[in-house]
């Protein structure tokens, strides 16, 4: 699923997305984070709840370089073990907006969002900006023109989503 090995640090992803530890759990267990997130996150947690829970706490107490399975083990079972499709969602974002952020970094930013289409089973809301895919759309004349709009439909993506996921957008209830 992560084809790119692209590993984002807990700030870069808590600053697009609202993060919880379904999301930690996916994130980690796909490669996407490292184990340090979770103990970032649990940090996040204590110095913001009133009252953590007692494995927040633990989790907060753990070294850098401190194994975090167990807890992670325990997480999976208090979050009912299932991920549902909203992390991998959120994780479709985030890739999608980093490759589009450094795009200039790509020999063909294209190419890399078909790997990613293929990575995450083929989602249809990515589809427009993915060049096998047949368009509802007119086709044009120059190849230029046809580009312009995968990008506009990449960039409308990027906007969808930057609503629907992050912190201002679930205070809102739109999560």
């Amino acid at each position: 699923m992560n084809t790119f090995k692209i590993i984002f640090s807990y700030d870069y992803a808590s600053k697009l997305i609202s993060i919880g530890w379904k999301d930690l759990i996916f994130a980690i267990d796909h490669g996407f984070m490292a184990q340090e997130s979770l103990i970032e996150y649990a940090i996040h947690l204590v110095n913001t709840e009133l009252e953590p829970a007692q494995i927040v706490i633990d989790i907060a107490c753990l070294n850098k370089g401190d194994s975090i399975y167990p807890y992670l083990d325990k997480l999976k079972i208090e979050t009912g073990n299932k991920n549902g499709k909203e992390p991998c969602n959120k994780f479709l974002y985030l890739l999608l907006n980093w490759v589009y952020t450094h795009k200039e970094s790509y020999s063909d930013p294209f190419d890399v969002v078909e790997v990613i289409y293929g990575d995450f089973d083929y989602p249809e809301e990515i589809a427009g900006f993915v060049r096998y895919m047949p368009t509802a759309e007119p086709v044009y004349q120059s190849l230029q023109l046809n580009r312009e709009r995968m990008y506009r439909n990449w960039e409308q993506y990027l906007k969808e989503q930057r609503a629907k996921y992050s912190l201002a957008g679930n205070l809102r209830g739109e999560s």
